[in-house]
């Protein structure tokens, strides 16, 4: 996490039970919640509650994509679709 620069303003926090918090000013918004979610559960977005709000309706999306998928049954070889339109 630390390892991306996203502003110069930002602040690293490395708390006593381990856990890295991250502050900054994003120059680029929609880069950030791609980035998140590249940790799967491993991070979370804290603030600003927008972002989280926006965080929260994506992973929505993407469990119902992935509940359809569930329900077809399991397949044997991997499968990748990109999105142009809507699933």
């Amino acid at each position: 996490m630390a390892e991306r620069v996203w502003s110069p303003n930002r602040k690293i926090v490395r708390k006593r039970n381990g856990n890295t918090t991250l502050i900054f000013s994003p120059s680029s918004k929609p880069e950030v919640l791609p980035w998140v979610l590249s940790f799967g559960d491993e991070a979370r977005l804290i603030k600003p509650k927008r972002l989280v709000r926006d965080m929260k309706e994506n992973i929505k999306k993407m469990d119902d994509v992935y509940s359809v998928l569930i329900r077809e049954g399991e397949h044997s070889k991997l499968l990748f679709e990109e999105k142009s339109e809507k699933f």
